[in-house]
């Protein structure tokens, strides 16, 4: 089938548009994470605090972007040895760590975190975290800019009054995948790929000692024992840059003789592992892979989120945003959907997305649906963020150059 002229020409306005402002909004954010990231590194690499922050050409493995100005890290601890994994589906978005064997418990690197019902308690490893912690901070060349944030079982810094760090413990439960995730994916639904699938499942996923917002209230027993459920990782997989050229090098088998310049990013915000190719060949099939177009779109999301959502309540986290585009890779599966002239649909169908869950007040956890990313939120605040995603979406539904000002 012919496309109009005039649709051409509206693609080509819109692609510019996405790339116009991926160079100046996007690389914008991701230079100031970057420039963040640096002067958070050299206060929580002091010798006498946190040294297991790896620095692989720019990119720190264990640190999450949570907001330009909020960052978790994620401290691994031993193996879990003797203890047993428990996920009946009575915490949503938790799970327990059991002793297989009540005689065992003496056999535990864990042994003063267990309670008299063989649980190792997420909480119990909180509360000593938070003390080492904080006699490390006292005694640290950092002590005038680093503060305990106070208040909170986590452990939470304020540095230099701007920028918060959250350094939680975690086990990596590699091999495993949760009982409350096993209907993922869903089988009438052709995206991920089962190869995709199969090393997600392989990769596993991480428990992590913080506060979960879906058991306060609920006066459960179990509530401090309760390790929160991660898919970190998983979610990162989904979404990666695919290898491009597999088989081939990147010199060979290319038709014409245009330079071009190939940025992968293996991380969504970026902050390095950035492998540039200098090849000969088309651009647009090399630069724009399907999945780079995921990630991109997620980059873009973020970015939209930080200058016009970053509400009261913060009702609408990054996370959130990244849900949505899970669900709208599910939605649409075919790989030429996530072409760069797809873009602006498929960002469109996400705010719309955002705006139902906000109006339904649940967006359920991709991999685990039971539990709501909302919960915890007050209803004033949904209502005005969705007064507000409904009036920057409109904007993008009806003004072909909105990311000039957006």
């Amino acid at each position: 089938m012919l496309v109009p002229p005039e649709m051409i020409a509206v693609q080509s306005k819109l692609i510019y548009q996405m790339n116009k402002y991926c160079a100046d909004r996007v690389q914008a954010r991701k230079a100031q994470i970057h420039k963040t990231i640096q002067e958070v590194c050299r206060v929580v690499q002091e010798p006498r605090f946190i040294s297991s922050l790896n620095d692989y050409n720019g990119r720190y493995d264990g640190l999450e972007v949570v907001s330009p100005t909020e960052f978790e890290i994620i401290i691994y601890l031993n193996q879990m040895g003797v203890l047993n994994f428990v996920d009946d589906g009575t915490l949503p978005g938790c799970a327990v760590l059991k002793l297989s064997d009540g005689r065992k418990r003496s056999m535990s690197l864990w042994v003063e975190f267990i309670t008299a019902s063989g649980y190792l308690s997420a909480r119990k490893i909180r509360s000593r975290f938070q003390t080492l912690v904080a006699q490390a901070c006292d005694k640290c060349s950092y002590r005038d800019s680093v503060k305990m944030i106070a208040d909170t079982t986590e452990v939470k810094l304020r540095i230099r009054e701007r920028i918060i760090v959250q350094i939680t413990p975690a086990f990596k439960c590699a091999g495993l995948w949760p009982r409350s995730a096993s209907h993922w994916p869903l089988p009438q639904i052709p995206w991920p790929h089962p190869n995709i699938v199969s090393e997600v499942k392989t990769e596993g996923f991480d428990m992590l000692s913080k506060e979960c917002i879906a058991l306060q209230g609920k006066n459960s027993a179990m509530e401090g024992d309760a390790w929160v459920l991660s898919f970190t990782e998983a979610e990162n997989k989904l979404l990666q840059v695919p290898h491009l050229l597999q088989s081939t090098p990147p010199w060979g088998n290319l038709s014409n003789i245009d330079a071009c310049l190939y940025w992968s990013p293996a991380d969504d915000d970026d902050i390095g592992r950035h492998s540039v190719f200098m090849f000969l060949g088309r651009r647009a099939a090399a630069t724009t892979g399907p999945r780079g177009c995921r990630r991109r779109c997620l980059s873009i999301l973020k970015t939209l989120r930080d200058r016009h959502l970053d509400l009261p309540g913060n009702p609408v986290t990054s996370y959130v945003m990244k849900t949505l585009l899970l669900y709208e890779c599910e939605k649409h599966p075919r790989e030429m959907e996530w072409d760069e002239s797809c873009m602006g649909d498929r960002i469109n169908g996400i705010f719309l997305q955002l705006i139902s869950c906000l109006q339904c007040r649940r967006c359920p956890h991709y991999f685990l649906p039971n539990m709501d990313l909302f919960k915890g939120k007050s209803p004033g605040a949904l209502e005005n963020a969705s007064k507000q995603v409904w009036r920057l979406t409109r904007i993008m539904l009806t003004n072909s150059r909105c990311l000039e000002e957006l």
